[in-house]
C-alpha cells in the first residue's frame, strides 16, 4: 500500500518569538540541519519519496530553502494556505486532493526532534482508522497526556496516559468522506479513540517537542552531545 507523507509547517511558532518573527519554525537550525530537513532526511531513509508540505507563515522562504525535493532524493509538493493557517487537520483536508495516488497518509509535525525509524511505522489496520505514536509525558503544559493504551488499542480512560508525539499514519478513506466542522486533528483523534479507532504505540527513544526557548536549547544539546 503507498504511503504518501504531509509535513505540517504552516504555524505562527509564536512562542519562538523573536526568532520567528524572520524564519519560520522548520527552519530554525539545530546542529548542522533545519528541523524540516532532518525530517526529509529521515523520510528518504524509509523510502517514502512523495511529500506535502503545507505552508503559511513565511512560506516562501520554506520553499526557496527546500525547493521541490531534489536535493532530497524526493519529489515535494506544497500546499499554501495564503489567507491563514488552517490548523492541523484543516491544513490536511485542504490538501486532500495531493493524496489521490496513496492508501495511507504519514503525519508529522514539524516542530518535533526525534530519533523514531520512520521505516517502523505502522499503516492502520483491523477497523482503525490511524495509528499514533505515543512518548511518555514530559510536557509541562499537557501534564496529563492524551491517551491510555491497552494491546496497542488507544483510549481517553486509562489513568496512566502518553503524549502524542506528533508522528502518525491515517488511513486515507477515512479523511475522504469527513465532515466534521472541527480543524484541529487532535480533536478528531479523540473521537476516534471514544469510538475505538486508534492503534497506537509508545516510544521511549529522543523527542523533543521544539515549541519553547527552553525546549530549543534541550534540542541543542542533545544534538552537540551527540556528536
Amino acid at each position: 500500500m503507498k504511503i504518501i507523507a504531509m509535513i505540517l509547517a504552516a504555524g505562527f511558532g509564536s512562542r519562538l518569538k523573536p526568532l520567528t518573527d524572520k524564519i519560520p519554525k522548520p527552519l530554525i537550525k539545530i546542529g548542522n540541519e533545519t528541523i524540516i530537513e532532518r525530517h526529509l532526511r529521515n523520510l528518504k531513509k524509509a523510502k517514502i519519496k512523495n511529500v506535502i508540505i503545507n505552508v503559511s507563515h513565511h512560506a516562501e522562504k520554506i520553499i526557496e530553502e527546500i525547493g521541490n525535493g531534489s536535493n532530497y532524493g524526493l519529489e515535494i509538493t506544497y500546499s499554501h494556505e495564503r489567507d491563514r493557517p488552517l490548523e492541523t487537520l484543516g491544513g490536511i483536508l485542504n490538501a486532500l486532493r495531493f493524496f489521490k495516488e496513496a492508501n495511507n497518509l504519514l503525519v508529522i509535525n514539524s516542530d518535533i526532534w526525534c530519533d523514531y525509524n520512520l521505516q517502523n511505522i505502522s499503516v492502520p489496520t483491523n477497523g482503525n482508522k490511524a495509528h499514533l505514536i505515543l512518548v511518555p509525558n514530559k510536557n509541562e503544559e499537557n501534564p496529563e497526556g492524551d491517551f491510555g493504551i491497552r494491546e496497542s488499542k488507544l483510549n481517553l480512560s486509562d489513568n496512566i496516559k502518553y503524549t502524542y508525539s506528533g508522528l502518525s499514519c491515517i488511513k486515507l478513506n477515512s479523511l475522504k468522506s469527513l465532515t466534521v466542522r472541527y480543524n484541529k486533528l487532535g480533536q478528531l483523534y479523540r473521537d476516534w479513540a471514544i469510538n475505538e479507532f486508534l492503534s497506537g504505540e509508545v516510544y521511549y527513544g529522543n523527542w523533543i517537542d521544539v515549541g519553547t526557548h527552553e525546549r530549543l536549547k534541550e534540542a541543542r544539546s542533545l544534538v552537540k552531545n551527540q556528536t
